[in-house]
């Protein structure tokens, strides 16, 4: 009986805490913090952490490898310890976004950006690609350079033997 009444109590604090619901989101205010969220998403173990400064519209949300947008905003995803951090990714094109699949690399018309470091100032948009190889998708090229994450390497490691077009 003592653990019918528990578990009522838990879900009833979690109602009062909830501040939308979608089938696939539940957007959550922190108990001990005001201006932060917590965002889950059906079927996964991991919690986001979002500013209630951002307004996200979670109605209008997708959830991409690294990043989400909704219908004004695209976020990059940001590790931190044992949570994820959903920060708004500057200076990009919601309409012309889209995402490199399985990578940290997303892109828009003008830019490309990395789910770390925001955007990629020196990427040539056009020529970008990924490299294929053992990582997440964090090696990359345009007709200059090679990248590691948002890092202009040297292809002293033979990227282009070693790693093939994807």
């Amino acid at each position: 009986m003592h653990r019918i009444i528990y578990l009522f109590l838990i879900g009833l604090i979690s109602c009062q805490n909830e501040i939308a619901r979608t089938e696939k989101y539940v957007l959550y205010k922190m108990y001990d913090n005001e201006k932060t969220y917590i965002l889950k998403i059906k079927g996964e173990k991991r919690r986001y952490s979002v500013s209630k400064e951002l307004n996200i519209d979670i109605l209008s949300l997708e959830n991409f490898s690294e990043f989400m947008s909704d219908k004004n905003k695209v976020y990059r995803k940001y590790d931190i310890d044992n949570e994820t951090v959903l920060l708004e990714l500057e200076e990009v094109d919601v309409l012309s976004f889209e995402v490199y699949p399985n990578s940290v690399y997303c892109r828009d018309s003008k830019h490309v950006f990395d789910s770390r470091n925001g955007m990629i100032a020196t990427a040539d948009v056009s020529t970008f690609e990924l490299l294929k190889s053992n990582d997440k998708g964090v090696t990359a090229k345009d007709k200059y350079n090679y990248y590691f994450w948002n890092q202009i390497v040297k292809d002293t490691s033979g990227f282009a033997i070693l790693f093939r077009k994807m």
